[in-house]
């Protein structure tokens, strides 16, 4: 399989192993720090800044955590 290059590929890719019939019992994600920046720069692009830290107040952190 690819890699995944945003983070929508990577939920996709997770919701089809959920739902999808298939022989596998185990999801491993490697590696998660990898999948977190890409969800940061993703969100600081968004935002229209070019990192995360940026956002003033932690702002940026609390804006990816799922709700």
């Amino acid at each position: 399989m690819p890699l995944c290059g945003k983070s929508d590929e990577v939920f996709l890719a997770l919701d089809a192993l959920l739902k999808e019939d298939h022989e596998y019992q185990t999801v491993i994600v490697d590696s998660i720090d990898w999948f977190e920046r890409m969800v940061h720069e993703e969100y600081a692009a968004t935002m229209g800044v070019p990192n995360i830290a940026e956002i003033p107040y932690g702002r940026g952190y609390q804006g990816v955590l799922p709700t």
